[in-house]
């Protein structure tokens, strides 16, 4: 699997892409406008089919459910319900934005991980849910 992980000169960061095969990731990256190119890059995650989960927390990790859940497990709540830990995505298919280098991770399925989603009985609502996403594959 390879995503086009995507940054500005602000350093705001984002995928603005996921694909199965490289030489769609490279196609794509191709199609982003030269004079910003270089703020792209193609990257091979450890996993090789869908879905693909992702967690964003000052940078993106690629990883299975089972450190889906090994990473929920470990996070404590901070008594602050406002505050997001990280962000969990399931991309289930390829994705790409409808114009290639921007943003737009919104339209992926994703979670905002706070206190309450590591709370009983969110928590396991949540990990039947992330479990269900996981065996559909």
């Amino acid at each position: 699997m390879f995503v086009i992980e995507s940054t500005n000169a602000k350093g705001w960061r984002w995928l603005s892409g996921v694909f199965e095969h490289q030489q769609a990731a490279e196609r794509e990256l191709n199609s982003i406008a030269p004079e910003v190119r270089h703020f792209h890059r193609i990257v091979q995650t450890p996993t090789a089919t869908f879905p693909l989960f992702i967690i964003e927390d000052r940078g993106f990790a690629y990883v299975d459910i089972n450190r889906v859940f090994c990473t929920l497990a470990s996070t404590q709540p901070r008594g602050d319900d406002d505050h997001i830990h990280f962000n969990i995505y399931a991309v289930r298919r390829e994705f790409k934005p409808s114009e290639s280098g921007t943003d737009e991770m919104g339209l992926l399925l994703h979670w905002h991980i706070t206190d309450t989603t590591l709370r009983q009985p969110r928590a396991r609502v949540f990990r039947k849910e992330l479990a269900e996403i996981a065996s559909d594959a």
